[in-house]
């Protein structure tokens, strides 16, 4: 089971009216005043001062780190976690500066964050289990039930989500550290998570089965189809709209965006062949879908579709900065990062050797890429697997 999720994820001022006055003259017989048209003096509107475009800081090696492959920020202590899964290594990155690269676990995988401390939850597949860290220091291990996949933090209940690929979602109160419940989701493995931060539930991805499982605090409320190979799901705490990319539809569902609102699915596009991430701008509210297999990014808003737009070569990866507008697409083949604002790609930046993941720091307008520095090996028998590459990198823009 474990290959075959390796294999399958890898691979205006408005016009005034004129105004006629009248009046009736001392003989009883109306008379016209002239023609008045009120206009008054516009009182100025301050200009928004535009963030600059967005330049590559710098790049930090990862010097002990093989295959990075994922990418989280806590934006109050200013440290980036990069999980290294090809050589089962933790990165500590803040800013420019690399902190620590430490051996830990079995297939370090996803990252979440507490945004009002210092804590990082970190998820190790093969060890059944996730980790706590508090800044640069390791805190301790919690287990789950088998292979664990995804973890997110829900601010309303201060509980902490474990997805895995025997289809359940282990729940940890964060404040105690104690498992409070075992979600038994049926079947399938269970990828991505997302928590609406205004509401508190959390929706969970089935892979297999085409589905989007919405948890209420320790309970499924609802249970959405939405078609096959949903992988990651974003949500908009602002409108309540949820956003499932799915990296493997089949002929039955071939839409690569689904969209779910207030518990059912009100709209699905085919716009590429597949999506292999998704996110949200809850300002503006677009949602920017990474197309790998067809170099593109789809913007959609609300429900209504906006525009598929051409980044870079193999789209991976897709984050927001909120604050400033910007959006960054790690493209794996080709070396770059594509800058987005809107609907519009502004500014194509380098990148370090195959960005594969991207993460922002809104709080101090830092954007994370992880550089996974791979490539594919194959035998006479078109046997093949990635070879990491000693060159695994962090590129840091501001």
């Amino acid at each position: 089971m474990f290959f075959l999720l390796v294999w399958a994820l890898t691979h205006a001022i408005r016009p005034q009216e004129s105004v006629v006055a009248a009046a009736n003259g001392l003989d009883g017989t109306p008379s016209f005043l002239p023609l008045i048209q009120f206009i008054p003096t516009p009182t100025p509107v301050p200009t928004a001062t535009p963030f600059p475009l967005p330049t590559i800081l710098g790049e930090v090696p990862l010097t002990e780190a093989l295959c990075p492959n994922y990418v989280g920020v806590n934006p109050v202590s200013g440290m980036a976690y990069i999980p290294n899964n090809g050589n089962n290594t933790l990165s500590i990155v803040q800013e420019t500066n690399h902190l620590k690269t430490v051996a830990f676990g079995n297939w370090p995988g996803r990252v979440a964050v507490d945004p009002n401390g210092t804590r990082a939850f970190i998820t190790y597949l093969r060890d059944s289990n996730f980790a706590i860290w508090a800044g640069d220091s390791f805190f301790a291990t919690f287990p789950t039930y088998g292979e664990s996949f995804d973890v997110v933090y829900n601010p309303v209940n201060h509980y902490i989500y474990v997805s895995d690929l025997f289809s359940r979602i282990s729940i940890y109160d964060g404040d105690t550290n104690q498992l409070v419940e075992t979600v038994n989701l049926a079947s399938g493995w269970v990828l991505g998570l997302a928590v609406d931060t205004n509401t508190g539930l959390v929706y969970a991805a089935n892979w297999e089965l085409g589905n989007v499982f919405i948890i209420d605090g320790t309970q499924q409320v609802g249970m959405v189809p939405v078609g096959w190979g949903v992988l990651e799901l974003a949500v908009n705490p602002n409108n309540g709209y949820v956003y499932g990319a799915h990296s493997a539809p089949s002929a039955q569902y071939p839409n690569n965006i689904s969209i779910i609102k207030d518990g059912q699915l009100v709209k699905t596009y085919t716009t590429a062949t597949r999506s292999m991430d998704v996110a949200v701008d809850p300002v503006t509210g677009y949602a920017y879908f990474a197309n790998e297999d067809n170099d593109t990014v789809t913007v959609v808003q609300g429900e209504t579709f906006i525009a598929t737009i051409p980044v870079g070569n193999r789209p991976w990866s897709v984050a927001v900065n909120p604050e400033s507008g910007y959006v960054f697409v790690a493209n794996r083949d080709d070396n770059t990062i594509s800058v987005i604002r809107g609907a519009v790609v502004v500014a194509t930046l380098p990148g370090g050797a195959e960005p594969f993941a991207v993460a922002v720091d809104e709080a101090h307008d830092l954007t994370y890429v992880a550089n996974r520095a791979s490539h594919i090996v194959c035998n006479p028998q078109d046997q093949c697997e990635e070879v990491c590459d000693p060159n695994a990198s962090v590129t840091v823009i501001r």
